[in-house]
């Protein structure tokens, strides 16, 4: 049920399913009306269409901060900080470019023949028409299948501009600086088209040559991806490669050692015994070895650990070297499991960035997010790592754009993770999440209220062991205390992920990690946390527009917002009480409805 309408609102309450009878509800059944403006119509017309939509004072083209808007749309439903107390009164609707609107793009037209030239270009693609007349010339909407479009600045092409990622422009019915108003000229679909990116191949420079739109990739899903160490990232030799594709035509005389030194490529870069059979038997066996020489010629390959053919020179960054502090910091007492997972959540943040001193932006919401710990959790720990007698992070400033705090990991434990890097044998360690397929960080099984991340992180680890091992083994191998260890095992066997026999713990199969956060009752909890945050920011988002506004407009904007949010009030409580209704609720349960009309 949408609680805000578009226009004048009918609420009809159908209080039970027409084959069932029931007595007279105590709510009665009055008409409740709210008005809307033209230019709140408009404001969530082009919001329900998915473009991420936010006011700028009138007869301009900003004034308001819109930054965080890159990251956000703003609450559609809010009585205070959403759409409608946002966009009362007099304002131009601007409508955010790239990913937060569906990855729309913009062609900017300057003068009215360029804006022909690119609707022209369209219709011989066949591709509709969503466009807008400027004070100088047009702009075209489309949305990019591949990702968020790249912009285009002026003075490339022609008398045109593409606005793409964190760029915006005003719509209809805004007000230009010259008095002229912005107006819809065609809209030949229900929703902006959605092109692929060389469908638009008709865009040239100055100098008339082609200039192909650029996009960054819209990722396939919002998965924490894999973490890899730079020491896992070499790559195989051109011979080994050579080798692959064409291992046969190896003359006698060197089919041995070039099989071997193939396999010692492949062992040196983490690849198991199975994937070399894979990889190089058939072209062995096309060259002339036997099935006893090729597989004895492997086998001695993966006797040992063996160094790549081609040495990686990345040096490890700032997050790994974290990483490794964190294999062997060992924390005891309470709160020690979800210290565990705050760490992981900052680290995962430090991957992320790209700055070059270490620096990397991490809000609450977001750390309570990867961790799986509450906000009030990770507002009671932060404080700890930043103590001065053995920190652990310093305290940058604030992000410009989104107001996030900016993080970096402390000299004593990037030193502390160096020298741990410098003990480990060649062949670096690898992690158990490693060699996990998905990132723990994605399974709702990660709740505290389930496994929790130190229960699941313990759980891939005894999957990479191939023998059992007991608690004490286990403690010493992920730097936690018997006691934790235990605790987490007990966890584990009570969703029968482990077993126990003489020799120690193990894990029997793999096990659906979905249906344990179902049976725990965490299923779909990282979603629910990750809305109702997205929720939250657009409200604080909301409230620093409406700041802006106040301050800005001052009384005149003032009588406008109070009329409005007094309305929504007042139309939500009204609607309240009818869902709060026992009868109507009841009727609810057994199929009934509740409808809001909408008239123009």
């Amino acid at each position: 049920m949408q609680i805000i309408p578009h226009n004048r609102a009918f609420v009809q309450v159908e209080i039970c399913p027409k084959n069932k009878r029931f007595p007279k509800s105590s709510v009665s059944n009055s008409k409740t009306t709210f008005s809307l403006t033209y230019l709140q119509q408009q404001a969530l017309s082009l919001y329900d269409r998915g473009l991420n939509v936010f006011p700028q004072p009138i007869g301009t083209k900003g004034g308001y901060p819109w930054k965080q808007l890159q990251y956000t749309r703003l609450n559609r439903e809010d009585e205070l900080h959403g759409l409608l107390p946002l966009f009362a009164g007099q304002c131009n609707i601007a409508v955010m470019c790239g990913r937060t609107s569906g990855n729309l793009f913009v062609i900017d037209c300057e003068t009215p023949q360029a804006f022909e030239h690119h609707c022209n270009q369209l219709e011989q693609r066949n591709i509709p028409i969503w466009s807008v007349e400027t004070a100088r010339g047009g702009h075209i909407y489309l949305r990019c299948a591949e990702g968020e479009i790249n912009n285009i600045k002026p003075g490339i092409l022609r008398d045109t501009e593409i606005k793409g990622s964190q760029g915006y422009v005003l719509a209809p019915p805004s007000l230009h600086p010259n008095g002229r108003r912005y107006t819809w000229t065609r809209q030949e679909s229900d929703f902006i088209p959605v092109i692929n990116v060389q469908n638009i191949d008709w865009l040239i420079d100055e100098d008339g040559k082609p200039t192909p739109l650029t996009y960054k990739p819209t990722p396939k899903d919002s998965n924490v991806p894999a973490w890899r160490l730079s020491s896992h990232t070499s790559k195989l030799s051109r011979q080994t490669l050579d080798y692959v594709k064409q291992g046969h035509l190896v003359q006698e005389g060197f089919r041995n050692n070039a099989l071997f030194r193939a396999s010692c490529d492949l062992a040196g870069n983490n690849y198991k015994e199975e994937d070399a059979h894979r990889l190089l038997v058939d072209n062995a066996k096309l060259s002339g070895l036997s099935d006893n020489e090729i597989s004895r010629t492997i086998r001695s390959a993966f006797s040992r650990k063996r160094e790549p053919s081609i040495k990686s020179n990345q040096q490890p960054k700032n997050w790994e070297y974290a990483f490794f502090y964190l294999t062997e910091k060992n924390w005891s007492g309470r709160g020690s499991n979800s210290k565990r997972a705050l760490m992981l959540a900052l680290i995962e943040s430090a991957r992320r960035s790209k700055n070059p001193d270490g620096i990397f932006r991490a809000s609450v919401r977001e750390l309570s997010q990867l961790a799986r710990i509450g906000t009030a959790t990770v507002q009671r720990i932060l404080p700890t790592f930043l103590s001065r007698h053995e920190p652990i992070l310093f305290h940058c400033g604030y992000d410009r754009t989104s107001n996030a705090a900016l993080w970096r990991f402390s000299d004593r434990i990037l030193q502390i993770g160096k020298s741990i890097k410098m003990k480990m044998d060649t062949s670096a360690l690898i992690p158990p999440w490693l060699s996990f397929s998905v990132s723990v960080f994605n399974s709702d099984a990660a709740e505290r209220s389930a496994l929790g991340l130190g229960g699941l992180y313990l759980y891939v680890m005894l999957q990479a062991q191939k023998h059992p091992l007991m608690p004490s083994a286990i403690a010493e191998l992920v730097s936690m205390t018997v006691n934790q260890v235990n605790y987490a095992l007990s966890k584990l066997k009570e969703f029968g992920l482990v077993l126990r026999d003489k020799v120690g713990w193990f894990v029997e199969g793999e096990v659906e990690l979905e249906r344990v956060a179902e049976e725990a009752g965490t299923l779909g909890k990282g979603l629910f946390r990750k809305q109702r945050y997205a929720a939250e920011r657009a409200i604080f988002v909301g409230r620093s527009m409406l700041n802006s506004r106040l301050k800005r407009e001052k009384q005149a904007f003032f009588v406008f917002f109070r009329q409005v949010s007094r309305q929504m009030s007042r139309y939500s409580q009204q609607i309240g009480a009818f869902l709060r209704d026992p009868l109507i609720s009841d009727s609810l349960i057994l199929g009934g409805s509740v409808e809001i009309e909408v008239f123009s």
